[in-house]
C-alpha cells in the first residue's frame, strides 16, 4: 500500500525529463562535448527512473540541434550511414 503512487511519481518525473529532453538545444558557443555530455546525462536520468533513450534517438536528437556550422557535417553522415544504427559515440566522433 505504501508505493502504490511510485509509478504515477515516476511516470510524472519521466514525462518531465521527456519534456526537458525535447526542448534541450545545443548553443552557438558550447563545446560539442559539453552537450553531448548534457545528452548523456539526460540518458542516464531516463534509466534511472527505468526509461530508456536509445542511441537512436540520441543521435536523431543530436542532430537535430546542433547550430548551422555543423549542417553540411550532418548532411554527409545522414548521406553515408544508418542513423538507426549509428552509436551515439561514433556520431558524435563523426561530428568532430
Amino acid at each position: 500500500m505504501r508505493f502504490v503512487g511510485a509509478d504515477r511519481v515516476r511516470d510524472a518525473r519521466l514525462q518531465t525529463l521527456k519534456a526537458e529532453f525535447n526542448a534541450m538545444k545545443m548553443k552557438e558557443e558550447e563545446p560539442l562535448d559539453q552537450y553531448a555530455g548534457k545528452l548523456i546525462a539526460m540518458s542516464v536520468k531516463y534509466g534511472n527512473l527505468g526509461g530508456s533513450l536509445d542511441d537512436a534517438t540520441m543521435v536523431k536528437k543530436l542532430f537535430d540541434t546542433v547550430p548551422d556550422r555543423f549542417i553540411s557535417v550532418v548532411a554527409g553522415i545522414e548521406q553515408f550511414y544508418d542513423l538507426k544504427t549509428l552509436p551515439f559515440e561514433e556520431a558524435i566522433g563523426r561530428l568532430k
